[in-house]
């Protein structure tokens, strides 16, 4: 090789190096560096195939007139196929005689092949991450074009992982802002405020352990005057679980006018939770209705933690599950609790996340855990009451495993 041509190939290393960091445009950045590899080994064309180990095949875009052909090839098939399967570089002076050259290609862009270069190009970890592929050389390729396209490759290389990074930069940062979004959609589905609701204070608060959960809580005014209390959680976490939860809420409102007792009320959410979900997904819910003057109340509890209940003596009563969680089988049935409020009664409507809640050790605080913070707490305002709880949950599980969505709702009946 003479000295202006090794001069020319340390020119066309030098810029394409220039190249990679100008623009993260993958596919003008691979133009321009082709550019200057098929000029300065004398080549009529040249092109980069990316290898997508997943799928097992090799993917380019070539510009074919005015237009761009994507071309995909599986490992294993085509010159370039070859190189990307074995990692081996591949000189061919008369394609018509191998029986790896596929000349669809041809017959796709219009263009003759009479002799091709394919050279591996390895990522940092070792592995083939691409092809460079130069074709129609007059005279054929040489040992100086292998060693030339090697260290060519190294820009393309480093092209191909700058745009990478940029698009997983700019997804990651799409994806951040749809979840952003996703959150206060959610929020805006939670009430803005409790309603005021004669003879009953209340206090409500949800933690969720990502941006979005599946935990869920509401009251709402019946057409009686009556007040239905509602606290949800969904299997599974993030926007999966919020879907399936904005579902829930979308049925139970739908369905507030039918007129149905509680306990078939229940039963037909579950069964169109059921048909949207298949028992993919279910939700366990506690449904409290509560009557006009307070006194009294009825309980759906569908597969969910019980619900506390704090006389004003003291004495503390669960009220356990009546039924199976919702969407999990079609047709189930749901039995109905009725149960006084006396005057200083305190309610609990929580979801798992607080008896659940785990520290370093794994220990749970269960049960019997939320019961003694009922208690701790009873001497307090709700809202106060509410923000104790949900710290003393948070202290238990430091440096635990990831928490779960954390729900709770206070009401206490007026003296």
């Amino acid at each position: 090789m003479s000295l202006g041509t090794e001069v020319l190939r340390l020119r066309a290393l030098v810029e394409a190096g220039r190249l990679v960091h100008q623009s993260l445009d993958v596919d003008r950045l691979l133009d321009n560096i082709l550019a200057a590899a098929t000029s300065t080994v004398g080549a009529a064309r040249g092109t980069v195939y990316v290898c997508d180990d997943d799928k097992r095949e090799l993917w380019s875009r070539v510009t074919a007139g005015p237009e761009r052909l994507e071309i995909r090839l599986p490992y294993g098939k085509g010159l370039a196929g070859f190189t990307a399967e074995k990692g081996e570089v591949l000189k061919v002076d008369d394609v018509r005689q191998s029986p790896l050259f596929d000349p669809e290609v041809d017959r796709r862009t219009g263009f003759r092949t009479v002799n091709a270069l394919c050279v591996p190009i390895r990522d940092r970890q070792g592995s083939v991450a691409s092809v460079i592929q130069l074709l129609n050389k007059e005279g054929g390729f040489t040992a100086d074009d292998v060693e030339f396209l090697t260290l060519m490759g190294d820009q393309v290389a480093q092209a191909i992982e700058n745009a990478r990074t940029q698009q997983l930069l700019l997804a990651s940062q799409k994806m951040a802002r749809e979840l952003e979004l996703a959150r206060r959609i959610q929020t805006l589905l939670l009430p803005a405020r409790l309603p005021k609701v004669p003879g009953v204070q209340a206090a409500a608060r949800m933690v969720t352990s990502r941006e979005v959960g599946g935990d869920y809580y509401d009251v709402i005014p019946m057409p009686d005057g009556r007040h239905l209390f509602v606290v949800a959680d969904v299997s599974g976490k993030g926007v999966a679980a919020a879907l399936v939860m904005s579902n829930l809420q979308a049925a139970l409102l739908a369905t507030t006018a039918l007129g149905l007792d509680l306990p078939a009320w229940v039963t037909h959410l579950n069964n169109v939770l059921y048909d949207r979900l298949t028992g993919s997904r279910y939700a366990t819910v506690v449904f409290l209705l509560m009557d006009q003057d307070a006194s009294s109340a009825r309980l759906v509890n569908a597969g969910h933690p019980p619900v506390l209940l704090r006389l004003a003596d003291g004495s503390l009563k669960r009220l356990d599950s009546t039924g199976p969680p919702l969407g999990m089988l079609p047709g189930s049935s749901f039995e109905e609790t009725t149960f006084d409020l006396p005057p200083g009664s305190t309610l609990l409507l929580y979801s798992d996340g607080l008896n659940e809640a785990a520290g370093p050790s794994g220990v749970e605080l269960e049960i019997d855990g939320v019961e003694r913070l009922l208690v701790e707490q009873a001497a307090l305002g709700l809202e106060a009451a509410a923000d104790a709880m949900l710290a003393a949950v948070a202290a238990h599980s430091a440096g635990g495993p990831e928490p779960d969505d954390r729900t709770l709702m206070l009401l206490r009946r007026s003296s």
